[in-house]
């Protein structure tokens, strides 16, 4: 454990955590073969991971905020960040094809400047707030979000999946634009916010919106309230 000073871990095997070894600090850099899981309480400001050859990269974490400067994931595994405090990603967060990314805020969730996610399916769970308009590349999105705050995704896909997205409070809107086709396959659902799915060409053919069956709520249990676009 450390204060204020940059943490460096790498190793030519797995990087993990066990009960009560904590890292605290600025900057927290991992390199690993098989896999980063960091899942106790730990307090760094800054996070940056690489892993080849499978596993998960995990990280609990608790700052205001704590920035996601880059994770690179070259083999098979989720990537997981749980933080107590707002997530700022400003780095490409590269999941590797089909692979899963969750985004755990108890505050917001944003990307900014160079930030990007890409990988298979993104879950994220906010308060305040999800705010995705870089220059994403994921096949699926989930979110929740709760008390404030919009939930927004662009993001580039030949076929963009939406699982559902809620506004469990709060007015918030809820938008995704996604260059290539877009799918809903669960519920879109916001107290009085709006709600807009939009669907880009990269070329002159034409892309397909296809809304399931859970559809779309806005308004308290009916389809009322925001306007639907």
């Amino acid at each position: 454990t450390t204060s204020n000073d940059n943490i460096t871990l790498t190793s030519g095997g797995t990087i993990s955590d066990t009960v009560g070894n904590l890292i605290s600090g600025a900057v927290l850099t991992t390199t690993s073969v098989g896999g980063t899981v960091l899942d106790n309480a730990h307090t760094v400001t800054t996070f940056n991971a690489t892993n080849t050859g499978g596993g998960a990269i995990t990280l609990v974490n608790t700052a205001a905020p704590l920035t996601i400067t880059g994770i690179s994931q070259t083999g098979s595994g989720a990537v997981s960040i749980n933080n107590t405090g707002a997530i700022d990603i400003t780095g490409s967060l590269a999941a590797g094809t089909g692979n899963a990314i969750n985004l755990t805020s108890t505050g917001t969730i944003t990307d900014n400047g160079a930030g990007l996610v890409s990988g298979g399916t993104l879950t994220t769970i906010s308060t305040g707030g999800t705010i995705l308009d870089g220059a994403n590349a994921v096949t699926g999105f989930t979110a929740t979000n709760a008390t404030s705050g919009d939930i927004t995704l662009i993001n580039t896909a030949a076929t963009l999946t939406v699982g559902g997205m809620t506004q469990s409070s709060g007015a918030g809107n809820a938008t995704v634009t996604n260059t290539g086709n877009l799918t809903t396959t669960g519920a879109i659902a916001t107290r009085s916010g709006n709600v807009s799915l939009t669907t880009v060409s990269p070329d002159a053919n034409e892309r397909i919106l296809t809304v399931g069956i859970a559809g779309i709520q806005t308004g308290v249990g009916a389809v009322s309230g925001g306007a639907i676009t």
